[in-house]
């Protein structure tokens, strides 16, 4: 895991991200904070798109879900030597894949903004959250 750069740049040590790009300090943040990794080579690909793994692995650590209580094949097109099989099968067992019941997960594929809307609401952090702001009538 790429570690904030030494020095006091306050931006990720990746070598396509600047010091002075507008998420540096939240890149760097949440690299310390062990929620993003990067990739080989010590980028980061700030303009890529975010496949369904790895948006999943990171809201598995961003919503700090524990180890997966069975290790068994979360979803068919998910082998066990998936880099990301213990963050997905997480979030299944946590709930917040409900949406991909009776679907292949596809981790190649684009995460949507809505799916990532989906899967976040599901989580602890923010489903308390959500369910205080519904309840408007209770007075709460």
């Amino acid at each position: 895991t790429p570690n904030p750069s030494p020095g006091g740049r306050g931006g990720p040590d990746f070598k396509d991200v600047p010091a002075r790009h507008w998420a540096a300090k939240y890149i760097a943040q949440a690299v310390s904070e062990g929620i993003v990794k990067g990739y080989a080579g010590k980028l980061f690909k700030p303009n890529g798109l975010v496949s369904r793994a790895e948006g999943v692995a990171v809201i598995a650590r961003f919503a700090k879900l524990p180890e997966p209580t069975v290790l068994e094949t979360p979803f068919t097109d998910i082998p066990g030597r998936h880099w990301a099989f213990r963050e997905i099968t997480s979030a299944k067992q946590a709930g917040l894949l409900k949406y991909l019941e009776d679907k292949p997960f596809e981790p190649g594929k684009s995460l949507t903004r809505a799916e990532v809307a989906e899967i976040l609401s599901k989580t602890a952090i923010l489903s308390e959250r959500i369910s205080r702001i519904m309840d408007f009538e209770g007075g709460k």
